[in-house]
């Protein structure tokens, strides 16, 4: 199955989220928070 592409801000911003729960790869990275458990809970 090939991923749907995500073209508005906020599906990219989940899109980071899901590869990167706690933002430690690349911090900033299509404008995201650079603080420490930026995807929320858990």
């Amino acid at each position: 199955m090939t991923p749907t592409p995500r073209t508005s801000s906020g599906l990219l911003a989940g899109f980071y989220r899901e590869l990167d729960p706690t933002n430690t790869f690349n911090p900033g990275i299509g404008h995201t928070s650079k603080k420490k458990h930026w995807g929320g809970c858990c």
